[in-house]
């Protein structure tokens, strides 16, 4: 997979994070379950891309970048699962997604920024 179409592939993540954002500040707690479960499997599809596809070309020029974008995949899984439980349980709150959004769209600049 190009870096471009994963480029894009973070911009439309994005977007359906400002649905899940609108969905936890009070909307339909089911729909939002629902939702959530979508976008954990097509992020957790997109780092499963990166780490196959293009962690190792970089690799050798950033070892060190690449490592800790790595460790992050691993941290973003943890909180998307810990987050998709409650949002299974309807007891998802607001702020916990918003703090999720931030990480997950700083990572992103920094794959931006190193890797496309």
């Amino acid at each position: 997979m190009e870096t471009d179409v994963l480029s894009r592939h973070h911009s439309e993540l994005d977007e359906r994070m400002v649905s899940l954002l609108l969905r936890a500040d009070g909307g339909d707690c089911h729909e939002l379950a629902g939702e959530w479960n979508r976008f954990e499997g097509e992020l957790a599809r997109h780092f499963e891309i990166e780490e196959r596809e293009v962690f190792p070309l970089c690799v050798r020029e950033h070892p060190e970048e690449v490592a800790r974008l790595r460790q992050e995949h691993a941290a973003l899984r943890r909180d998307l699962l810990a987050l998709g439980i409650r949002a299974d349980l309807h007891r998802v709150r607001a702020e916990a997604v918003r703090d999720f959004v931030r990480e997950r769209r700083a990572h992103a600049r920094r794959e931006e920024e190193l890797l496309y």
